[in-house]
């Protein structure tokens, strides 16, 4: 396999995943539960995917590129069911300026 076709079939669909994820973070406070439901499923797409991946890999006592990859996707897409968490703990609260002043991109 070429070195293109391993980055296509193991490395960007997990990227792709924690993009689509980002790409909600411009979405107003009124949109959370949108956003938060793009997290959550985020989440399960990308632990539903590194399982499968695992199951295909041989067993190696080192992080491979895949793992990396995998680790930093699963940073980026906690970090923002982090972030819709607190939002949405504050619309709840009818706190309309803490959810407001929570949301990073304006």
């Amino acid at each position: 396999m070429s070195p293109a076709g391993g980055f296509m079939a193991v490395l960007l669909v997990p990227i792709l995943i924690m993009l689509t994820n980002l790409a909600t973070y411009p979405m107003r406070p009124s949109a959370i539960e949108l956003r938060f439901g793009v997290s959550s499923s985020s989440i399960v797409a990308l632990v539903l995917y590194h399982g499968n991946l695992k199951l295909q890999m041989p067993v190696t006592g080192v992080l491979t590129l895949a793992d990396r990859v995998m680790i930093g996707c699963y940073v980026a897409i906690l970090a923002a069911f982090g972030t819709s968490l607190i939002i949405l703990a504050a619309k709840l609260e009818n706190n309309e300026a803490r959810a407001e002043s929570t949301q990073i991109v304006r």
